[in-house]
């Protein structure tokens, strides 16, 4: 079973959010479509339903009607990962009624991550109850019997639901990362006592957690929305903004400015450091005034290091929106553009100010990421934004912040119950964890000489099928785009002869050699190069079946 779905060319990842839901301003958000499993009071029966192995066997995914097959063994070896990477489409199309879904890890080969994909404003219908209990009861298997699961990621309205599923199954896995969101304070003390028996964890992040200091393997602890005040260890180190221009200008004088990275530039009442090439983002947000904001978008053609722009509009301000639209439609550099709106005085105003953003969009060719945070949108205003993103082939992520619902009609609708709303969605997060895990095996071809077929068998999969993610891939790996088609097209020849294809496939050890035939019929080795190349053209590294050990469940 080939791991692919019928999605749109383009990597498309799309974020609808509301207000009040999504958390704090800052926060690291990812691909938030639907509101997690919402009764806390289901969680028993969805626990004790997890050991109930013999359900799986046989079943049918909800979207599509195929036949589930699994082995719950792990084929994990130190040369080849697990079946289930093949097979991610088919578990995550189980797991997504429980709210989850199975990822590649970047760059950790065969290494997979179970994430919570549950937090969103937006209310999709609930699947049938025993749709979800199949999806928990894959879940605790996964983490159960899988040593390819190395971190879990659960968000808080998923970790409610799976507490005590949490606190069964952990002590069996072998996780090296855990992320637990969650609202309850103080915490359970099971999980505590759960997360101090992981012996294989290394890295752990959690919103309200006390130190679990009995870990015998723990070696990173993350802590977010924990106030830190009251230790008496833990020092607060200010810094003095007067000496930032001195010290910016000291470090240009001496000529190691490209060799310091300062991040994002937050602009004030001025913008004296535009141009420092230290900064490769800036802030023009809050109180800076309006004349400054203009004063900085018409200079930042002349900035090439300036790669992200974070812009606060007030609505109807054509002076600051018409400066927006020049740079977008004439920068080469700018890859991620985040526009907020607020509330206007006066609302006597014209859309023009939003016309000209919405049009300098469709003239870019560089913008990767996308947001915008709006207020009181018109139906029409939202519905441009939404053709001019689809219109766009270098657009890769869209946040859309909204405090109605005028983006579901725009961007698609999900009141369509169960099945059809959730068959759209599933799709979205499909395409975004393929292409993701794709790009993310296919960019080691270039750290070795040596043919690794999982990272070829990628790269082959984007030049023949996914050619719009190769300038993704030329990021990724560090090589200019113009250079990218090339080195990977270089790479790939090198699988194209028969005894290489075969080999890389584990079908031979060194090259093909067939019995003669009594009737002296052509066979496989017989096959001139022209001959061999025309069938070659329909085969894909992964065409062949990676072999695996046949182990029973414990």
């Amino acid at each position: 079973m080939q791991d692919e779905q019928p999605t749109p060319a383009k990597t498309r990842e799309l974020i609808v959010w509301r207000h009040g839901v999504a958390g704090a301003p800052g926060a690291k958000i990812e691909l938030f479509l639907f509101h997690a499993l919402h009764a806390a009071g289901n969680e028993g029966a969805l626990t004790s339903y997890a050991g109930q192995w013999a359900d799986l066997e046989g079943i049918t995914g909800c979207f599509t009607a195929a036949v589930f097959k699994y082995r719950c063994s792990c084929t994990e070896t130190h040369d080849r990962p697990c079946h289930i990477v093949r097979h991610l489409a088919a578990f995550n199309e189980v797991l997504f009624s429980a709210r989850m879904q199975l990822r590649e890890i970047p760059g950790a080969r065969g290494e997979l991550a179970l994430v919570s994909v549950a937090d969103s404003g937006m209310h999709l219908p609930e699947p049938q109850d025993f749709q979800s209990k199949l999806g928990a009861c894959l879940m605790h298997r996964l983490l159960k019997f899988h040593q390819c699961i190395a971190a879990l990621s659960v968000t808080p309205f998923h970790f409610e639901k799976c507490a005590s599923l949490l606190c069964d199954v952990l002590p069996y896995s072998r996780l090296k990362r855990l992320r637990l969101q969650f609202w309850c304070s103080p915490i359970r003390v099971s999980i505590c006592a759960t997360i101090a028996s992981l012996t294989s964890l290394e890295e752990l992040e959690c919103s309200f957690f006390p130190l679990v200091r009995t870990s015998p393997s723990l070696v990173v602890l993350g802590f977010h929305g924990t106030s830190m005040e009251e230790h008496a260890t833990n020092n607060l180190l200010s810094t003095n903004h007067n000496l930032l221009t001195h010290v910016c200008h000291t470090l240009e004088d001496s000529g190691v400015h490209d060799k310091v990275s300062c991040g994002v530039y937050f602009a004030e009442d001025n913008i004296d450091l535009l141009k420092c090439k230290m900064f490769s983002g800036l802030f023009l947000v809050r109180d800076v005034h309006e004349d400054v904001k203009t004063a900085a978008l018409l200079q930042l053609p002349d900035c090439s290091h300036v790669t992200s722009l974070v812009l606060e509009i007030p609505r109807g301000n054509l002076a600051v929106s018409s400066a927006l639209a020049e740079y977008v439609q004439s920068t080469s550099v700018l890859r991620k553009l985040e526009v907020s709106t607020g509330f206007a005085d006066d609302f006597d105003f014209s859309d023009e100010w939003w016309r000209v953003i919405v049009e300098s969009l469709a003239r870019n060719n560089s913008l990767k990421e996308l947001v915008f945070y709006v207020d009181s949108m018109s139906d029409r205003d939202v519905e441009s934004i939404a053709d001019a993103v689809n219109a766009s082939r270098n657009i890769r992520k869209l946040t859309f912040g909204d405090s109605t619902v005028t983006s579901l009609r725009a961007f698609g609708r999900l009141d369509q119950g169960w099945p059809e709303a959730s068959k759209k969605v599933l799709a979205i997060y499909e395409a975004t964890r393929r292409n993701m895990g794709l790009l993310a095996v296919a960019a080691a071809f270039t750290k070795t000489t040596e043919l690794d077929r999982y990272s070829s068998a990628a790269l082959e999969r984007i030049c023949k099928l996914h050619g719009e993610l190769l300038e993704d891939l030329a990021e990724l790996a560090d090589v200019s785009a113009a250079e990218i088609g090339g080195l990977a097209r270089g790479h790939l020849k090198r699988t194209a002869s028969l005894d290489e294809y075969m080999r890389i496939t584990s079908v031979v050890k060194e090259r093909v050699v067939c019995h003669p035939r009594d009737d002296g019929s052509m066979q496989l080795d017989d096959l001139n190069e022209d001959c061999w190349e025309m069938v070659r053209r329909c085969l894909m590294l992964d065409d062949v079946e990676v072999a695996v050990a046949h182990t029973e469940c414990r």
